[in-house]
């Protein structure tokens, strides 16, 4: 079974730059499941990490960085499940739905999903040939603009149609954009083809929502902004939240809050794959 050594140095020149990968270096797992290599100079501060296929999909171990002094390095078990295609099994712990009205002529929609792979399987997601989340519904009417993945989300593994969702104690963090047309109401539906835990929505000051399984939870400050914030009963399956927005923004300038690790990565939905391995 090959393997592949991944070193990376953050570079000294730009300090708000991601690490560059400096070296790659090919190997051989053993019979035991063990790995080394050999002769490889470990310099301070940089960042190791190991990378196999299996099943045509790339596993990587959790990364390690070389302490001062360090003359070799162990990095962390590369754990290989199971494959499966359902993902039933996936659940939606929470979805927070952000609104944002800056833009002319329409309403951006960035709605947040906290998802859990529970199973002992890695789920493998194809997004087929339109190129969507199976699993992930925009509400009805609106303009699908495509996905990213959220901070502090559990590593996707991409494939060549999709991605994969390995078993994780860590949340899988996924971002869908879209856009409805600004009116004086804005009916919004929106479908969940998972169960959902927890629905909340946020929206800028001055605009309010109205739905029959709605809570008003007031006012609430996120990154130096007020926004209204709305709760709703968890969905099931095959089930809608339906509600309508209306009123004007207070602050004409807000903006949603800065939810993604880089806006640059704002993708059209067939790129899904280049983010998640930027990601």
């Amino acid at each position: 079974q090959p393997i592949t050594l991944r070193i990376f140095e953050h570079s000294g020149a730009d300090p708000a730059a991601g690490p560059q990968e400096v070296l790659a270096l090919e190997g051989t797992v053993n019979a035991d499941g063990t790995y080394s290599f050999e002769g490889v100079e470990v310099l301070e501060n940089q960042i190791f990490l190991a990378e196999l296929e299996v099943d045509g999909l790339s596993y990587q171990s959790e990364f390690a960085v070389a302490p001062a002094g360090a003359t070799e390095l162990t990095l962390p078990d590369i754990i290989i499940y199971s494959t499966t295609d359902d993902f039933s099994s996936l659940k939606i712990d929470q979805t927070q739905i952000f609104f944002d009205f800056a833009t002319e002529g329409v309403v951006q929609i960035f709605s947040v999903y906290n998802i859990t792979n529970a199973s002992d399987k890695t789920i493998v997601v194809s997004m087929g040939a339109e190129q969507k989340v199976p699993f992930i519904a925009f509400p009805e009417g609106a303009e699908a603009l495509g996905y990213e993945a959220g901070q502090d989300s559990a590593a996707f593994v991409p494939t060549a149609d999709g991605f994969a969702m390995p078993p994780s104690n860590t949340p899988y963090s996924l971002i869908a954009f879209a856009s409805v047309p600004k009116a004086k109401e804005i009916s919004i539906s929106q479908p969940a083809l998972l169960s959902i835990g927890e629905v909340a929505l946020f929206l800028p000051e001055g605009v309010e929502a109205e739905g029959a399984t709605l809570t008003d939870e007031g006012i609430q400050l996120l990154q130096t902004t007020n926004f209204h914030v709305y709760s709703a009963s968890a969905l099931n399956a095959g089930e809608n939240i339906d509600f309508v927005l209306t009123g004007e923004p207070k602050d004409t300038t807000a903006v949603a809050p800065d939810i993604t690790q880089n806006k640059n990565l704002l993708i059209g939905v067939g790129a899904l794959g280049l983010v998640l391995i930027l990601a």
